[in-house]
């Protein structure tokens, strides 16, 4: 788990009302769902959260190995803005406690978490995505520079990039060293998820 220094950080989009939501709509309605990896070895399900909060669009994501249900090995928050026409932005927060508590928490997330505030929650610092509206179809996005260190040692840091469609996601999340070296994730390319349901199931 990581967290920030401070418990609360400003609102990243605080002046989205301005802007026309179609294309956040349109990124929620892709991102939902589960996916599984070409070859068949990952899982990955991902369920919007508080849709009680229209404004805001949070989601809980988790990463399993094929045939290891319950036992993520990476789960994230993300809330996703608009901060431009063609352009958003993600931001990424730790699990509120032990990680453990919310395995499979996809199943019932409004029940996991149902007493939780996003106000509270910690931004992994220094880790936001930006991502480009392309005509409706797709988004591309990934982090920027060489500052995020959310899921990799003392002394790396960690890049990721994704591009998404209605049926599919890439995503490539790799740590390096300080000499440019891949000690975290895939040094051969991205992970390529096709959509099999849009429920996460």
């Amino acid at each position: 788990m990581w967290l920030a220094a401070c418990a609360t950080t400003p609102d990243p989009f605080r002046d989205a009302q301005r802007i026309d939501p179609r294309p956040l709509e349109t990124l929620s309605s892709f991102l939902t769902g589960t996916f599984e990896s070409i070859p068949p070895k990952d899982t990955l399900r991902i369920v919007r959260l508080w849709p009680g909060r229209p404004a805001e669009y949070w989601f809980y994501e988790a990463f399993e190995r094929s045939g290891e249900e319950g036992r993520p090995y990476l789960q994230r928050l993300v809330r996703i803005g608009m901060t431009g026409e063609a352009t958003m932005q993600t931001v990424a927060y730790g699990l509120p406690g032990e990680a453990s508590r919310f395995a499979g928490a996809w199943r019932n997330p409004g029940k996991a978490f149902a007493d939780i505030d996003p106000k509270v929650l910690r931004e992994a610092p220094n880790c936001r995505q930006q991502v480009e509206v392309q005509n409706l179809v797709a988004y591309a996005g990934g982090t920027v520079g060489k500052a995020c260190q959310a899921h990799v040692p003392p002394g790396t840091y960690e890049i990721s990039d994704f591009l998404l469609t209605s049926s599919s996601i890439r995503t490539w999340n790799r740590g390096y060293d300080a000499t440019g070296k891949v000690v975290w994730g895939s040094p051969a390319g991205p992970l390529d998820l096709r959509r099999t349901s849009t429920e996460a199931k």
